[in-house]
């Protein structure tokens, strides 16, 4: 009995002195992934997602969008609509959609009640995406545009520098076309160039826009492409404006865009539609052709 009871005794010692080696271990093991986390046993990876190796910041970066990838009703793929907590929902939009030939373009849209918080003009839609052509200095925007008959809206197509405007088409509800040189946004505080063309656009009715820029030269261009015979109408041809040139003097090195934006005014008068489609950002050579 005596040796049974010892037997017994010896079993659950060893069976405590085991449990208290196991704690200690997970407690060290505890305190030590707590101290270092990312050290060995302590942190565990997985697949992570997939990134697109085309971009890299510093890198020459541009593209051409036809959004063909993109799903109807959709908001496309590697662009950006500004929208807040202050923003109703349905306030402004930018979808895909698809014609009778099923080729897929963005519908732009805002009811322009609402504008960001710290705005330095009343702007309600912005639709960005960035590109990069800081070292080579020069480049080329083009897109197609096209104002709806019915509930239409003004759009400002334009190439930035961060928030400040290079140069930018803006077209009225009725069409008119106008460029924008210089100025955050197209702002109404007078730092900006404005030059009033004689050009109406058409409703129902695609067309080509393109943009210009070239930091050696210290040139910008906007143009329009002739719907009968693709001929480019320039619409401006001048020099960078003070207000995208290093510390706003007038000898300062001209800063080369890395947005292109579409915007849409705030406004209860400008409640309708957009539609842009085939928007490309490329390198120019000499002739003004893209490479």
């Amino acid at each position: 009995m005596r040796k049974s009871l010892f037997y017994i005794i010896i079993l659950f010692f060893s069976i405590f002195v085991y449990g208290c080696n196991t704690l200690e271990e997970a407690d060290d093991t505890d305190y030590h992934c707590k101290l270092t986390p990312l050290s060995d046993g302590c942190l565990e990876l997985g697949e992570g997602p997939e990134y697109d190796d085309s971009i890299h910041y510093g890198e020459e970066l541009v593209f051409n969008e036809t959004f063909s990838d993109d799903f109807v009703d959709g908001q496309p793929f590697s662009w950006l609509l500004y929208r807040s907590d202050t923003y109703k929902l349905g306030a402004v939009e930018a979808k895909i959609k698809e014609d009778e030939n099923q080729n897929k373009y963005v519908s732009l849209y805002s009811n322009g009640v609402h504008s960001p918080l710290y705005n330095p003009v009343d702007r309600s839609l912005i639709f960005t995406r960035q590109f990069n052509l800081d070292e080579v200095g020069y480049g080329i925007a083009e897109a197609d545009i096209y104002l709806p008959n019915s509930i239409n809206n003004e759009i400002h197509f334009e190439v930035t520098t961060g928030s400040v405007n290079v140069i930018g088409i803006n077209i009225k509800q009725n069409g008119k076309v106008s460029v924008i040189s210089g100025g955050v946004y197209h702002n109404y505080q007078g730092t900006l160039d404005i030059t009033n063309t004689n050009i109406t656009l058409d409703f129902d009715t695609w067309y080509r826009l393109r943009l210009e820029w070239n930091r050696e030269l210290e040139t910008v261009k906007a143009s329009l492409y002739d719907n009968n015979t693709d001929d480019l109408i320039v619409l401006y041809d001048g020099k960078f404006h003070i207000s995208v040139r290093v510390n706003n003097k007038k000898d300062g090195t001209p800063l080369v865009p890395n947005v292109v934006r579409f915007s849409m005014p705030k406004s209860l008068t400008y409640n309708g539609y957009v539609y842009i489609d085939n928007i490309v950002v490329d390198k120019q050579i000499e002739n003004g052709d893209s490479l």
